[in-house]
């Protein structure tokens, strides 16, 4: 499953991954058409988010994946 799929499906959990996708999800202009990691980096880089934000993207990137593996 790639990544933005898998991260789209992620809205729903009460946790930091939860609210990161739902983040995304209600961001116009958020990364999620793509799967390419590097483009989440670059988009997050451009918003000047939180270090609260990069860690759940950290967390959503590892525990995909773990998953993926």
């Amino acid at each position: 499953m790639k990544f933005n799929d898998w991260l789209m499906a992620q809205n729903e959990r009460d946790d930091a991954i939860g609210r990161f996708a739902t983040c995304l999800q209600r961001d116009a202009i958020s990364p999620l058409w793509s799967s390419d990691l590097a483009v989440y980096n670059q988009y997050l880089a451009a918003r000047a988010v939180t270090a609260e934000i990069i860690e759940s993207f950290a967390l959503a990137v590892a525990e995909w994946k773990a998953m993926a593996s």
